[in-house]
């Protein structure tokens, strides 16, 4: 469970943890959940369905977590799930237009941790002058790449 934050950062907070991609905090905050919570909180996000934006798309596949430790790397995107890069960027899309709305809720430290993510954390490199950007770095990985990056 690598972190990335600097070794000045004490305290985080969810979006520091965010920004700074720091692995050991998700893993512990996600075991307030169960995995069924897990399951329904990523099904939201639209992590297993069509996003509409193309026909013929692939679908995602989220596992339900058996223990603490698949729970915790099914929260991190390391084991037990599968996005395809369409339903990421309708979850992102999603987010952009709550946060436009003025409605993020819940979704407000999400973004926060995106925003602090380009000025200050690991996609630092994304910021563009006079733009406010969020966004995130992350690794992709696949048992079958071709799988979900059919593109027919």
């Amino acid at each position: 469970m690598d972190c990335t934050h600097p070794a000045s950062v004490r305290e985080l907070d969810t979006a520091d943890a965010i920004a700074y991609s720091c692995n050991s905090y998700i893993a512990e905050v996600s075991l307030q959940l169960n995995g069924v919570e897990l399951v329904q909180l990523l099904r939201r996000a639209g992590f297993d369905s069509r996003s509409g934006l193309t026909s013929d798309e692939a679908i995602g596949h989220i596992d339900r977590p058996r223990n603490p430790e698949e729970l915790q790397l099914e929260a991190l995107g390391s084991r037990g799930i599968e996005v395809t890069p369409l339903e990421l960027l309708e979850a992102y899309r999603k987010l952009a237009m709550q946060q436009r709305s003025g409605h993020l809720g819940s979704a407000e430290p999400v973004f926060l941790g995106l925003r602090q993510s380009i000025a200050l954390g690991m996609a630092h490199a994304a910021q563009v002058d006079a733009i406010e950007v969020a966004g995130k770095t992350g690794t992709a990985g696949s048992q079958d790449p071709l799988r979900l990056m059919d593109c027919s």
